[in-house]
């Protein structure tokens, strides 16, 4: 779900076993992009992309997530 600039939340289809997985992200074309991963849970995750320096939410032609845990 696009919530506004830079803040996103994920859904899963299949819920994750729980709140208890790991996520990483980057942003494509920005040295000085950030991804910041929170509020996880067994079937959504916030994600928020900013620059660095500013720290105000941007968004960005690509932004990747990967989520490793089991699947509930």
């Amino acid at each position: 779900t696009d919530n506004g600039t830079g803040d996103y939340t994920p859904n899963f289809t299949a819920n994750m076993s729980s709140g208890d997985y790991a996520a990483v992200g980057s942003v494509c074309a920005s040295s000085k992009g950030v991804v910041s991963i929170s509020t996880l849970a067994a079937a959504s995750f916030k994600v928020y992309t900013r620059e660095a320096a500013t720290e105000i939410l941007t968004n960005y032609g690509e932004t990747s997530v990967l989520v490793f845990g089991d699947l509930a």
